[in-house]
């Protein structure tokens, strides 16, 4: 956790709290995709935080996002 911390510090990350609208996003989106499309609780977080903020997630794992409706996605690869 530390080592988390300090590298979020490093790159002057903002750090969103779980709110409670972003925790019943999170579990409407795990309700009705988490079998269906295999969405985790990681990912529905991070989603959940994502639209209730108009954010959008980029990511290099675009299977479970895609699937998030309304959700804005960008591919990212940690390789380029």
């Amino acid at each position: 956790m530390a080592a988390l911390k300090k590298m979020l510090a490093q790159r002057h990350t903002t750090v969103f709290p779980i709110t409670e609208a972003i925790t019943q996003r999170a579990t409407d989106l795990l309700e009705t995709l988490a079998l269906s499309q295999g969405l985790q609780m990681g990912d529905s977080l991070i989603a959940g935080t994502a639209l209730e903020h108009q954010f959008t997630v980029l990511t290099s794992n675009l299977k479970h996002f895609r699937a998030v409706p309304g959700l804005s996605v960008e591919a990212f690869d940690p390789r380029a």
